[in-house]
């Protein structure tokens, strides 16, 4: 038997493959663009001691925002009273935030990320609990995942 011939729109035709890709409203957007970080830390209570612990991977100065002095470049690690806020000078990839408390009394510890001006995290704890006079919250976009 002779075979038919085909045309090459034909053959074109033929190995055409459709996708579909569905989102959720549920679904997160993937964030892999720099941004301006602000972090807000505030600690009250008594007999108290409170740290932040702030760093990112960009080598960008972080700023007291109160004074706008430099608070260290690319980390901060230091004790604090009552309420701090830093920023970060310019955009940064990726950040990571820690905040402690620590108190036989009473202490309380919130802090508040916001990235480009847009609030992403806002957690807070209180000391001591369940015996537990140590607490801390953790912020950081980086993914550890391989």
């Amino acid at each position: 038997s002779t075979p038919i011939k085909s045309s090459a729109a034909s053959d074109v035709y033929k190995r055409q493959m459709i996708f579909f890709v569905a989102c959720s409203d549920d679904d997160k957007p993937v964030v892999n663009d720099a941004a301006i970080y602000k972090i807000e830390l505030e600690a009250s209570g008594k007999d108290y001691i409170a740290n932040v612990h702030i760093t990112n991977s960009d080598n960008i100065s972080i700023l007291d925002a109160s004074t706008g002095d430099v608070a260290g470049q690319s980390s901060v690690d230091e004790n604090f009273e009552n309420r701090r806020i830093y920023v970060t000078s310019d955009k940064v990839m990726y950040i990571s935030v820690q905040g402690v408390i620590i108190s036989e009394v009473s202490g309380t510890l919130k802090m508040v990320v916001y990235r480009n001006g847009k609030e992403i995290y806002n957690e807070t704890v209180s000391v001591p609990d369940l015996g537990n006079k140590t607490k801390s919250l953790y912020y950081t976009n980086i993914n550890n995942k391989e």
